[in-house]
């Protein structure tokens, strides 16, 4: 089964974390830095979202769903022409975003 997560990395000097994600398929995974940084206290980890406190919280949040969906339809695609979700295809179609 394919899964999704996105985690933060260590923080820099600011005391902010990157904000990554990881997709894993059959064994296969990659890894995506979703280019925005936030204070580790900000994070639930199990959610794997932010706290929303401010309205950039939400667009966070809404951007990571984003990708996430991105990595769905993927699949689906994938299942449709080739019967199982193809490790490269979801790769290519989520990098061509």
């Amino acid at each position: 089964m394919a899964t999704v997560n996105f985690y933060l990395d260590k923080a820099d000097k600011e005391g902010k974390s990157p904000i990554l994600m990881t997709y894993l398929s059959s064994g296969q995974k990659f890894r995506h830095s979703v280019k925005l940084k936030i204070f580790p206290n900000q994070w639930l980890a199990k959610k794997q979202r932010l706290k929303v406190k401010f309205k950039e919280d939400e667009y966070v949040n809404g951007h990571l769903d984003g990708l996430e969906r991105i990595i769905t339809e993927a699949q689906k695609e994938s299942l449709l022409t080739y019967n199982s979700i193809n490790f490269e295809f979801v790769k290519q179609k989520f990098s061509d975003k």
